[in-house]
């Protein structure tokens, strides 16, 4: 359900028969939109964050 959620929010489409691998190349600012949104619409349990596994020094947030 995330997975279509966060397609949805894109400007790609959720192609389910790909087998599980859908390779597109996207700016980090789509992928980070389309993660916000599937954040806002579940029950927040799960954090994501496009700046996981960036050392401290060389991150650039918002």
């Amino acid at each position: 359900m995330a997975e279509s959620m966060f397609w949805k929010n894109t400007k790609y489409a959720d192609i389910p028969f790909m087998g599980g691998v859908e390779i597109i190349a996207m700016k980090p600012e789509e992928v980070q939109k389309a993660m916000d949104a599937v954040l806002k619409l579940s029950d927040g349990a799960t954090k994501v964050s496009m700046l996981a596994g960036i050392p401290e020094g060389f991150r650039k947030e918002a």
